[in-house]
């Protein structure tokens, strides 16, 4: 038998979950430890533009908190001298690293920056069309 959830409830358990996704839950982790399924929190968020910008903001620090961890990941794995747990470490902390740059891409991802200056106004108008012609030829 499906749940009806009051507004108010709405409001309350939306609330927790996105204060739970800002300490590092995951949104499945914090709908269920709430007890409402991520099905339902995602349709709540869906219809409710106040909670849609309050789960925006926990997901950013969700994302923020996962990158934070990754040196504790590190250090832990520093003290092991189990080759698996070594190994657990590098592909929890190279997942969060390939998560982080594809949801906040911004903030995280690879900057590939290019400086190149180009001044046309040193030419003539016949120059920059004869070396548009030269450009446009096809090579021999």
């Amino acid at each position: 038998m499906a749940v009806r959830w009051t507004e108010e409830q709405k409001e309350m358990l939306g609330k927790a979950i996105c204060e739970l996704m800002c300490d590092g839950k995951s949104t499945r982790q914090a709908s269920e430890q709430m007890g409402v399924s991520i099905c339902t929190f995602m349709n709540w968020v869906d219809a409710n533009p106040a909670l849609s910008i309050q789960y925006a903001h926990a997901r950013a620090r969700l994302i923020d908190a996962k990158v934070e961890s990754m040196e504790e990941i590190a250090d832990e794995a520093m003290k092991s001298e189990n080759a698996a747990r070594i190994a657990g470490a590098r592909l929890l902390i190279d997942t969060i690293k390939w998560t982080s740059s594809k949801l906040a891409s911004k903030k995280y991802g690879d900057r590939l920056e290019i400086d190149q200056k180009t001044t046309l106004t040193d030419l003539t108008e016949a120059q920059i069309d004869a070396r548009l012609a030269q450009l446009s030829k096809p090579s021999e």
